[in-house]
């Protein structure tokens, strides 16, 4: 295991990438600030790092993991990218609150960028200050977690360290502006390049006007998808000595990723918020966790960023918008790609999505043994269905309208209704729904030799893809409230649960200070009772008060929970 001071620092991309090195443009951090409190950590994202338990309690952990002192071998840098924002061009945005520290290499072998986010100024701060505040950073911190133990691919999140130091916050843009705290996130990540990382070098774009910062430099782009496909996908470097078939290669990887990461997110209801270019991983990683949400109530057309107007990044959208970044992406490496390639490559999106969508549905209803084309018609998974819009489509053109219509004619049927009338026409629904169900488990059966044995595996699987807890936003709203007093153990106890999100009983260790509704402890896990014991003593150290907020994390969320706003 590693100490601080030892890490295995090789900052690769550092040598691999062009870097300016001018005066004006290094890496900059606002003199002054002292980061001293940590509000929570993830030991089992430390461990990537080689770091035991035993670093996560020392003072210098909090220093190092501020900004304000540099760890032995880091070097600090800042990622210029571009990036369409809402469908258009905006030109270089670049890390704008995100400092790179450099890579660390574990026992295993395995690279780790790692990078602080909210640490101050960079060249691509523009107007604003670089700094993030314990809100959102709670947010990004807990969500990284949460997403990774869900087996969603994410970026990781080692710490969450905040200060005194404040900063002026206008949340919702309405001229109600606050002072909040400065607080700094570790992001752990293979890599952080993103589309937009190869969108510096797009030409003049005809409707904003704007273009990227490195325009005509194609050995650039050489050099960046040479670098990325060696180092992140070696076995395409390997199966591909032609170039142009290497990068179509790596391009349909990517495609592939991205349309089973969204299928992901739309199997457990998760809302992104902000699928620009330059939020878009090229690992197929939920990558800048922002004005997310996951769904309260389900809720095709939700949309959890209260700036997206449009709603453009809606829940129903987000495959689509997905697919269209990867679009933009091949536009991005047409030099190195011709769009003539690349095209047809894109045309696989939907049945990849399609695929991962069906299978995991299926393991989230038990359906184990049979697929069957009924599975995909309305009559068994009009829910699902109505999710996906890649399977509206095959149902013909005129698919949106189709939808439109039946949304209108649903809202005549329920209009006139009391609230009596309406539970006993849900009631009849789902009885007729069950019904259909229990008449497909049966088809399950009809070849199985133990059906008893089958109907245990099946109620692992569908446990095992049904969680129990979800980093809803009213869950993340009690930790904020919570830390913003100065208790940082509602976080830790929000991560404990999301840890061990499709686990009945999850042991909090000495979390479990408080009865709560839906806190059970009666499992144990060495790492967990690790962590809890070093969380209790960093919670004593700094004065924090143990306490519970008696909200039940894993039932119906509270009646306030529908007014919350993430902008």
């Amino acid at each position: 295991m590693a100490t601080l001071e030892t890490l295995n620092f090789d900052n690769l991309v550092l040598r691999s990438l062009p870097i300016d090195n001018s005066g004006e443009n290094v890496p900059r951090q606002v003199p002054g600030a002292c980061f001293s409190k940590t509000v929570a950590f993830s030991a089992q994202a430390l461990q990537l790092l080689d770091l035991p338990p035993a670093e996560l309690t020392r003072p210098e952990f909090a220093q190092h993991f501020s900004g304000s002192k540099l760890l032995p071998g880091s070097e600090t840098a800042a990622h210029c990218y571009c990036g369409h924002q809402f469908g258009h061009f905006s030109g270089q945005l670049g890390d704008g609150a995100a400092m790179y520290l450099g890579e660390v290499v574990n026992k295993s072998g395995e690279r780790w960028e790692i990078q602080l986010k909210g640490a101050g100024l960079t060249p691509y701060s523009r107007t604003a200050d670089g700094r993030k505040v314990l809100r959102s950073s709670i947010r990004e911190f807990l969500c990284s977690e949460a997403m990774h133990h869900l087996g969603i691919p994410t970026t990781r999140a080692g710490s969450c360290v905040t200060s005194d130091s404040k900063v002026l916050r206008d949340v919702y843009y309405n001229g109600n502006a606050s002072y909040e705290r400065c607080t700094i996130v570790l992001r752990i990540a293979q890599t952080f390049l993103r589309f937009g990382s190869f969108e510096i070098f797009k030409p003049t774009d005809e409707i904003t006007g704007r273009k990227g910062p490195s325009v005509g430099r194609n050995d650039i782009l050489i050099t960046m998808l040479d670098y990325a496909i060696k180092t992140f996908f070696p076995e395409i470097q390997e199966a591909h000595a032609d170039s142009e078939e290497r990068y179509l290669a790596f391009f349909r990887e990517i495609v592939h990723r991205t349309a089973r990461l969204v299928a992901e997110w739309q199997c457990v209801g998760f809302c992104h918020g902000v699928l620009n270019t330059d939020n878009m991983s090229i690992l197929g990683l939920t990558i800048d966790y922002g004005p997310f949400g996951f769904l309260d109530r389900y809720d095709a057309d939700n949309i959890c960023n209260g700036s997206d107007d449009g709603a453009r990044y809606s829940y129903r959208n987000q495959p689509e918008m997905c697919k269209w970044n990867c679009e933009k992406f091949s536009e991005a490496i047409s030099e190195a790609l011709p769009t003539v390639l690349s095209k047809p490559v894109l045309e696989e999106f939907d049945p990849k999505f399609s695929e991962h969508y069906l299978s995991k549905m299926r393991k989230k209803l038990g359906l184990l043994k049979k697929e069957l084309p009924e599975d995909k018609q309305l009559q068994m998974l009009m829910l699902l269905l109505s999710t996906n819009p890649s399977l509206l489509m095959q149902l013909g053109g005129q698919g949106k309208i189709m939808r439109e219509f039946e949304r209108m004619e649903k809202l005549e049927e329920i209009k006139d209704l009391t609230q009596e009338q309406k539970a006993t026409a849900d009631a009849q629904k789902w009885t007729e729904w069950l019904e259909k169900y229990t008449a497909r488990l049966k088809l399950e059966t009809q070849e199985a030799g133990n059906v008893e044995q089958l109907n245990k595996e099946r109620v692992v699987t569908m446990n095992s893809n049904n969680p129990k807890f979800i980093l809803r936003n009213y869950i993340a709203q009690n930790a904020i409230t919570a830390a913003e007093e100065g208790d940082f153990t509602e976080v830790q106890r929000v991560l404990r649960l999301l840890e061990h999100p499709y686990s009945e009983d999850v042991d909090l260790g000495e979390l479990a200070v408080a009865p709560c509704d839906g806190g059970a402890t009666s499992t144990t896990d060495d790492d967990a009772g690790a962590s809890a014991s070093v969380l209790a003593e960093t919670a004593a150290a700094q004065g924090t008060a143990k306490s519970c907020t008696g909200t039940a994390y894993d039932s119906r969320p509270p009646d306030w929970a529908v007014d919350l706003c993430v902008t």
